[in-house]
């Protein structure tokens, strides 16, 4: 274990070098926020022209007039949010993540990275990274779904007996296992992307090395993943509850959390990005020299 932390140490040390070296590393990254940035900003003034040309129809078709007018319009921010999300996330971001990947590789190379360059190597390859994410975003989908299905089982079963004050903590309980599980899955599977575009890049071959790395460095994976992603947790918290929370306080705050969580997302995703794609290229150095 203490061994283990000494290597995401050392990771995370090289990989804020290679930043000092390369700013642009983080570009890639810092768009993406933009991107879902501006996303939120547009479903907020849904209600409000120009914007409302486009976005009102849409949420009068699938929620109802009243959800163009405040306070109702702040909920149905995260649906759509959502929505938005998963898509920008299956283009311009898997595209970009890409992009930051392989500028990793010719900095930590030394050679100098080149952002468009590996933009466009991206977009060359883009219907296999797709596949890897789709894969990748319906099985942790999958997770929180069985989870929030064993949820609703267990708290019926609890009803049932007539034990009504376990039924929040059954539920956040469930929650957090799940939670827990999905980052163990996104540590076993975050090195598909990275071993495809280090590999040879054949899609199935590149899936088994990419496993074959997560077995072989578990544990720094895991902490990896699950250290950064630590500045979430009180996020994931208030998410959950955000209608009590609104309700208590003001509308807005349902605004305020998700700019919140986005500004986190994106430094957490790129720790976790960058460093395992790190990970991955010092050990095969280590291999390659062993």
């Amino acid at each position: 274990m203490i061994r283990s932390y000494r290597t995401v140490r050392r990771i995370w040390g090289i990989l804020e070098s290679e930043v000092r070296k390369h700013p642009s590393l983080l570009l890639p990254f810092l768009i993406v926020g933009l991107a879902d940035g501006i996303l939120l900003t547009l479903i907020y003034l849904a209600p409000q022209a120009p914007v409302s040309t486009v976005l009102a129809p849409v949420v009068r078709a699938f929620f109802g007039e009243a959800y163009l007018h405040y306070p109702a319009n702040f909920v149905v921010i995260p649906k759509m949010y959502g929505v938005g999300y998963s898509v920008i996330s299956a283009t311009l971001g898997l595209l970009l993540t890409a992009t930051a990947i392989l500028m990793l590789r010719d900095s930590h190379s030394e050679r100098l990275p080149h952002p468009w360059k590996s933009f466009t190597e991206s977009i060359r390859i883009y219907v296999p990274l797709f596949a890897l994410w789709i894969f990748h975003f319906l099985l942790i989908n999958g997770i929180f779904k069985f989870g929030g299905l064993l949820a609703s089982k267990l708290v019926g079963h609890l009803w049932a007996r007539n034990l009504p004050g376990g039924v929040a903590t059954m539920q956040t309980g469930i929650f957090w296992i799940s939670v827990f599980v999905a980052l163990v899955f996104e540590s076993a599977m975050i090195y598909f992307i990275p071993t495809y575009l280090y590999g040879d890049r054949r899609f199935l071959p590149s899936v088994g090395r990419a496993l074959q790395s997560a077995r072989r460095l578990w544990l720094p994976t895991l902490l990896l993943v699950v250290l950064p992603t630590f500045l979430l947790f009180p996020v994931f918290q208030l998410r959950r509850n955000l209608v009590l929370l609104m309700n208590h306080t003001v509308p807005e705050t349902m605004l305020w959390v998700h700019a919140a969580s986005l500004i986190l997302t994106v430094v957490v995703d790129f720790v976790v990005v960058m460093s395992a794609a790190l990970l991955l290229l010092v050990a095969r150095d280590a291999g390659e020299q062993g």
